[in-house]
């Protein structure tokens, strides 16, 4: 109820004598433990949800009397309760606008038809302005879904529940047993030899999801009239229309219509799992392997998000018990911004409780994020496949989120009755926050900076090998420690060269003999004989060296650090073989990669402060002590950790089984770390992001820059 009993615009409803259309169905309905009803229009499928005050008053109306007196008949009865006349011609006002109420005193057919007209012209400027979501109507599927009521209720039933959840459980034990053909499969997907399959697969698995739906409706007793093709960025796609499930009092019922499309839709790409891991390489096995992909990828990110206008929203809705969820939410910001900042007393709240209002809020927030994300990700997807229709896509969301809004802000500022008395202080602070947006974005500074990925590298190091061949015996280190200069790391067992010790130890007293009989008897061969002794002294001498080097100790102090040595005891190691190494963690550098597109930036602006942060460990900021740019092209990084292969952002060269060498080039920069106690806990091989600190910049400049090293990056412009 408003404050204001009376209205100045009564003069235009008292005197009509009006009533409800025969084809209008009234339902009571119960969201968040509260009464409404519902008028469901059979003749255009829509609904409206109406107050039990405003149905009561409805239910009065009649061609035999005048709204007028049938208002101050029902004052007289409930004084109470009775709808002041402002609420009477705002609810008679949307009525009539969508063609609810029937005229006896004056049948305004033209006006009806206008109107009729005009909401059809309203619907195909969305089309067009939404042509990336068309929707064309093309069948009745009433009679189809009576005739196989009988296989609906078996199929929609608990023993269904039961066939799924036992083929759900069936399903990942196949992929487990058959995981390395399903990563192998999966990593050629969006392969051009398999778009056609992926396609196929999609429309199979959406005429099925769609089926889902109308039979979930029509097991509940309600109707679906509409099936069709939906158009999404020009891909046909299979549609029906489900708002007969409004008509359900039950919400769980409502919610259940809501996620049939994507329990069938499961269904089938478990039964899909069963012909692919049963099945060998052909059409068949393609394509049932691409609808159990899309099965999933489907359900849990489109269908399955909330903030999208798919099923989950629905569902989403229905279990909140917030009809129009995504409308009222956008009204509920519009309310808060009348009432509280431009003061219009009889400002109209969505919401009916605070708890609600919070709802409402929240969601418009979440959802208006995430479409400017999947607007701007599909943007960037059609360019990436046909540039000047990404660029159309571009301009047309364009002109929906910034053009259009600005507009109709600018007619309700400057034309709407509701903020005629506030018309003022509403210009004034519209002016304020538009001079606010403006010098924020267009003149006020912010930090700008440059990200680098790039590792964490010890300035000196020694690799540890294995100096002999031979089994690991002892192992006297952990795999990080650190170390002293001549501390033992391992030894190794190598029986062969002991027996090769006692073997020249053998032939040099057998030599020496040798000697010793021709000092007595023939002097003539006592020089080849001492020859001889001189050889096997040094052979013995390296064989006692090789004997030593079977403990391996460190030739440098520093940490040691080695990848499972404690696992190898007993393991064969061969000769030169690396064991590890020794770091100097007294100095560390950290090694940056700066890509093309930053390097304008990088060389022409003064840089300030450089700072790290290192994942693992992103609460410790590290500063930089010295910044080192190394003005040359670089193809090779340093660490194949930083390319795509080994998990970074970096493109690598096709065939580059290393993963180190670029597609493109890049620059290196290289930071000093100053000195830390703990550096050698947290450190050495870490990966992290070098920021950059530039002279501070509007955001307007800073995006005008994002967007001209995307179009460089992508499009070569």
């Amino acid at each position: 109820m408003s404050d204001n009993v009376f209205s100045e615009s009564w003069h235009f409803v008292s005197e009509l004598r009006v009533s409800l259309l025969s084809s209008i169905e009234i339902q009571k309905q119960y969201y968040r433990r509260k009464t409404w009803y519902v008028l469901h229009d059979k003749f255009s499928s829509k609904f409206f949800k109406i107050t039990p005050e405003a149905y009561r008053f409805l239910s009065k109306l009649t061609i035999k009397k005048s709204v007028e007196q049938i208002w101050l008949e029902y004052l007289e009865q409930n004084p109470e309760v009775t709808p002041t006349q402002d609420e009477i011609v705002n609810l008679l006002s949307q009525l009539h606008g969508n063609n609810l109420l029937y005229f006896k005193n004056r049948a305004d057919s033209e006006s009806m038809f206008k109107r009729a007209t005009e909401h059809k012209h309203k619907e195909i400027k969305g089309k067009l302005a939404s042509f990336l979501f068309i929707r064309i109507p093309l069948w009745n599927p009433r009679e189809w879904l009576e005739e196989k009521s009988a296989f609906i209720e078996f199929f929609l039933s608990k023993k269904f529940a039961f066939v799924w959840i036992a083929l759900f459980i069936y399903s990942l034990i196949l992929i487990a047993q058959n995981f390395e053909s399903f990563s192998a499969q999966g990593q050629g997907i969006l392969s051009p030899n398999n778009i056609v399959f992926l396609y196929i697969g999609l429309v199979i698995l959406k005429v099925f999801h769609e089926f889902g739906h109308a039979m979930m409706v029509r097991k509940f007793g309600g109707n679906v009239t509409t099936m069709g093709v939906m158009f999404i960025v020009l891909a046909p796609l299979p549609y029906m229309d489900a708002s007969n499930s409004w008509s359900f009092q039950n919400k769980y019922q409502r919610a259940l219509v809501g996620a049939a499309g994507m329990i069938v839709e499961l269904f089938v790409a478990f039964v899909c799992v069963i012909i692919w891991a049963n099945t060998g390489a052909g059409a068949i096995n393609s394509i049932a392997f691409n609808i159990m992909i899309i099965g999933a990828v489907s359900s849990i990110f489109f269908n399955g998000n909330p903030l999208l206008k798919f099923d989950s929203y629905y569902i989403l809705s229905d279990l909140l018990e917030i009809p129009n969820l995504y409308q009222r939410s956008r009204e509920q910001w519009y309310f808060w911004i009348k009432k509280y900042l431009f003061g219009v007393k009889n400002a109209f709240t969505p919401s009916d409780a605070g708890v609600e209002s919070f709802w409402l809020a929240t969601y418009a927030v979440l959802s208006m994020v995430y479409k400017f994300i999947v607007a701007l990700l599909i943007a960037v997807f059609v360019a990436d496949q046909w540039f000047l229709l990404g660029v159309v896509v571009v301009l047309i969301s364009l002109f929906m989120w910034v053009l259009k809004p600005l507009y109709s802000a600018m007619k309700y500022l400057l034309k709407d009755s509701e903020v005629q008395v506030q018309r003022t202080r509403a210009i004034g602070v519209s002016t304020l926050f538009a001079t606010f947006v403006i010098l924020t974005f267009g003149f006020v500074p912010f930090d700008d900076s440059i990200k680098a990925s790039g590792i964490v590298q010890s300035r000196s190091s020694l690799n540890v090998y294995s100096p002999n061949e031979g089994y690991i015996r002892d192992i006297y280190v952990k795999e990080v420690q650190r170390l002293e200069k001549g501390s033992k790391i391992a030894s190794l067992e190598n029986r062969e060269i002991f027996f090769e010790i006692e073997q020249t130890q053998a032939m040099i007293l057998e030599t020496k003999a040798m000697r010793l009989e021709a000092s007595e008897d023939n002097i003539a061969n006592l020089k080849p004989i001492e020859k001889r002794v001189e050889l096997l002294q040094e052979k013995l001498k390296f064989l006692e060296g090789k004997a030593k080097d079977l403990v391996i100790v460190s030739e440098g102090s520093g940490l040691f650090i080695s990848e499972g040595i404690n696992k190898r005891k007993g393991w064969l190691i061969k000769r030169r073989e690396l064991l590890g190494k020794i770091i100097d963690d007294s100095s560390y550098e950290f090694v940056g990669v700066i890509t093309q597109e930053k390097a304008s930036q990088l060389f022409n602006e003064e840089l300030f402060k450089s700072e790290i942060k290192l994942y693992g460990i992103a609460s410790k900021t590290l500063q930089v002590e010295r910044l080192n740019v190394i003005p040359h092209e670089q193809y090779e990084l340093p660490s194949a950790a930083l390319g795509m292969l080994g998990g970074g952002d970096i493109s690598i060269q096709e065939g580059d089984k290393n993963g180190v060498k670029t597609k493109e080039s890049f620059f290196k920069v290289i930071a000093s770390i100053p000195p830390d106690e703990n550096a050698h806990l947290l450190y050495e091989d870490r990966m992290g992001i070098l920021k950059i600190t530039t002279a501070p910049k509007p955001l307007s400049v800073q995006m005008v820059r994002f967007l001209r090293q995307l179009l460089q990056k992508r499009y070569q412009l």
